[in-house]
């Protein structure tokens, strides 16, 4: 009887050592570092999946996971093993895409991951028009996951202000996009076009919860002029936050792309002068993943979009 042993991005047959179904298993488990999450993640008795992690770790002569109690934490034995087998089941999920699209099969799926964007309603509705048939997944993302889901094949794009700099991942720039500083028509301020960022450090901000991605961007920004700003209020709805502006209740930071296409009147947008506030949108996907005729035209579709759009 012959398993899958799988290295790097090869696969390989050999005699009694790892099936696929211990590799899925040792993926999930790594996921959840809890043996009960995972047994019910995948449905099935928790002492059957110790005994299957137990199993491969005797196969392969290294202890993946550290136990405390019930306790279970991934090692680097495990963090090196598992980066494997994550490649692994991407170069097997790429092939699959691969076979269906050539018997014609393909769902063509586009799975997206992007910041807040008010042009991606309009962006899909335009590309559709040319390929009715493209079918979307789209979420928001967290700047220090999107490297991870690029390498397992999570997602297809993502479209952020976060540049990845790791081998086989892939960026084009698609937008330089300066962040302005926003206050109430009837604000002290209103009256300038520009302002050093320190001028606002006793100013209420209004912002979104800590982890999003531009909350994170503007509080360096803020800690470059030598302040923390003081959050009056935090946000779930990034659309919400001119509303609050508008009505006194604080001021905030929106970015050019954002007011472009926002109704403004009465908040007015001031240039900030010192630190340097500007990001760069750009796109990522993974170079050594095959990806569907659909994705590489939404992918170019983009780009040019973006190109117009300067």
């Amino acid at each position: 009887m012959y398993y899958y042993l799988l290295i790097g991005c090869e696969l390989l047959m050999e005699e009694n050592i790892l099936d696929l179904l211990q590799l899925r298993y040792f993926q999930t488990v790594a996921q959840f570092e809890h043996m009960t999450k995972a047994a019910k993640k995948l449905t099935i008795a928790q002492p059957s999946l110790s005994q299957t992690i137990s199993r491969l770790e005797d196969e392969l002569g290294f202890t993946l996971f550290d136990r405390e109690g019930r306790n279970i934490k991934l090692n680097d034995y495990g963090k090196i093993f598992l980066k494997r087998v994550d490649r692994a089941f991407s170069e097997l999920d790429s092939a699959k895409l691969e076979m269906e699209e050539l018997a014609g099969e393909s769902e063509n799926r586009i799975s997206l991951s992007v910041m807040h964007t008010p042009l991606l309603p309009n962006i899909i509705s335009q590309f559709r028009a040319e390929y009715p048939l493209a079918k979307f997944q789209v979420s928001m993302h967290s700047p220090f996951r999107l490297a991870d889901q690029l390498e397992k094949g999570e997602i297809d794009l993502c479209v952020t202000y976060f540049p990845i700099e790791e081998q086989g991942i892939g960026w084009t720039n698609l937008l330089e996009d300066e962040v302005f500083i926003v206050v109430p028509e009837n604000h002290p301020l209103a009256n300038r076009e520009s302002i050093l960022l320190k001028e606002v450090a006793d100013e209420h901000f209004i912002h979104m919860e800590p982890t999003n991605p531009f909350r994170i961007l503007t509080d360096r920004y803020c800690e470059k002029a030598g302040f923390t700003p003081n959050i009056a209020f935090e946000l779930e709805e990034p659309g919400s936050i001119q509303s609050y502006v508008e009505a006194g209740l604080g001021i905030s930071f929106l970015t050019e792309h954002t007011l472009r296409y926002a109704h403004h009147d009465k908040i007015v947008p001031l240039h900030i002068e010192q630190p340097n506030c500007t990001r760069t949108i750009g796109m990522a996907w993974k170079t050594e993943r095959y990806t569907s005729k659909v994705v590489r035209e939404f992918r170019e579709f983009m780009v040019e979009y973006f190109k117009k759009l300067s």
